[in-house]
């Protein structure tokens, strides 16, 4: 086994750049296949181009974020594009080539992780220890939760807390490509609970086998983060507390003191995960400039919906003003437009889940979960004002009912999320509306794309129309 060169990875297991500061290892431009691991740092070479995929740009390094904004109600356009005029209209059929990008990255990611895995036990690598071992086991696991997680909530009918969510979801791959044979054979959509069921557990292995502080990489308070995060969708309150509370009294991380700190700085003290950037030539944001920034020359593509920004600029005391910059379209005079002004830098990491969040969702989790503690929200989202507005200077009503809490902490939110990827999953967590269109309408799903339908002829096909 060990002579055979495995053509069907060679294409996923190119490692295109390199790495400084927090990526330890650096790649360089070659394919390892399963003859040429011979040690801990080929391991951690095809480990690292397991991040690569995932901060590509049609992933978690821009696209996939734009698209929840703009499928819900805090982005608009202004060009004309076969795949995001599709999401604009919320009509996305299965040559949509912004959800197919997204679905094909998704699952490189998934695969890098399964071979890496594979390699774990198989590549005959033997000056691995059981803490290396135990950390790149921890990662894959980490990577392909998130990216089967991401995946289900755009291609599948959104998960419901009321109902058994047997709906087809996506099709789970665990298991590495080998050979032809492996990589020909069908694979059907597993429903949307066994999905769910499935982030989970790889989750909760990945935040036991993760150390605390991993060099930039994930690390066992990333999986907890995450975990909160699928639990939240869930609406699982109880369980999404539980993770968010203990990342918030034990991780050691601290709100960042200004709202713009998380973007500007690299890793900053609430960064609990983020994909790292090292250099003009490593930008893991650069999608997500290139789509928001409103700083330069030329307008950006996208820019703020009407509804977002009535809310966002309703305060002139909040500090959240600052990811906004409302001005003329074109010139010094004529018509005015509001853009994003988070991603107004040349480089930057993407913080992909951070203390604001979490703080978010333990703030909602505490309203709903089966043992209500309207204190502990009510401090949470004093928490988030405070830093907005200052202190003092808008408070949380101490005798806030339970349904005032929960329109704070969504309006909350939405204003310190906005542009990252949440809005669409959010209103569908919420079961309200998504602009004209009920929140678990078949519009608000990517259709199955074509690159899976021709290796999968037989995949069950997303429902049409609303």
């Amino acid at each position: 086994m060990k002579k055979i060169i495995y053509f069907v990875l060679a294409g996923l297991l190119l490692i295109p750049y390199s790495c400084q500061k927090f990526l330890t290892i650096e790649p360089t431009d070659e394919i390892l296949t399963e003859d040429a691991i011979n040690s801990v740092e080929d391991i951690q070479k095809t480990l690292v181009s397991c991040y690569d995929v995932l901060r590509n740009g049609n992933f978690f390094g821009g696209n996939m974020w734009t698209m929840s904004d703009l499928m819900a109600d805090n982005t608009e356009k202004d060009f004309s594009d076969f795949g995001w005029d599709q999401i604009s209209q919320r009509s996305m059929n299965l040559f949509n080539t912004v959800s197919r990008e997204t679905w094909a990255n998704g699952y490189y990611s998934i695969e890098r992780s399964n071979y890496v895995l594979y390699l774990l036990d198989n590549s005959g690598v033997q000056d691995l220890t059981d803490a290396e071992k135990n950390r790149i086991e921890g990662e894959c696991r980490f990577i392909r939760a998130i990216s089967h997680f991401e995946l289900v909530r755009f291609f599948a009918l959104p998960y419901d807390e009321t109902k058994t969510n047997d709906q087809p979801g996506i099709p789970l791959r665990l298991e590495p490509i080998l050979n032809i044979s492996i990589a020909t054979t069908p694979i059907p959509r597993s429903s949307v609970e066994t999905v769910y069921d499935t982030v989970i557990n790889e989750l909760q292995k990945a935040a036991v086998l993760l150390p605390d502080d991993n060099n930039g990489y994930a690390t066992s308070w990333a999986a907890k983060a995450y975990l909160a995060k699928v639990y939240f969708q869930m609406n699982n309150f109880d369980s999404a507390y539980f993770y968010a509370d203990d990342i918030i009294e034990n991780g050691g991380f601290q709100l960042d003191s200004s709202v713009q700190d998380r973007f500007s700085i690299a890793n900053s003290q609430e960064a609990v995960f983020e994909l790292q950037t090292t250099g003009s030539g490593s930008n893991s944001a650069s999608t997500l400039i290139g789509n928001y920034r409103q700083n330069n020359p030329s307008n950006p593509g996208f820019y703020v919906a009407t509804s977002l920004m009535i809310q966002a600029l309703n305060d002139d005391n909040d500090t959240r003003q600052a990811f906004y910059n409302t001005r003329y379209i074109s010139g010094t005079s004529g018509n005015e437009r509001t853009y994003c002004a988070k991603y107004d830098y040349d480089l930057m990491n993407v913080p992909v889940v951070h203390l604001t969040e979490i703080l978010l969702i333990r703030a909602e989790s505490a309203i709903d979960k089966s043992t209500p503690d309207l204190p502990s929200a009510i401090a949470d989202l004093q928490t988030i004002r405070n830093r907005a507005y200052g202190v003092g200077n808008k408070l949380v009503p101490s005798n806030s009912s339970a349904t005032d809490l929960r329109t704070i902490a969504r309006f909350e939110r939405r204003l310190e999320l906005a542009f990252e990827g949440n809005r669409m999953h959010d209103l569908k967590r919420c079961k309200q509306s998504v602009r004209d269109l009920s929140w678990n309408s078949n519009r608000l799903v990517c259709q199955i794309p074509d690159i899976e339908q021709a290796g999968n002829p037989d995949i069950v096909l997303n429902p049409t129309g609303d």
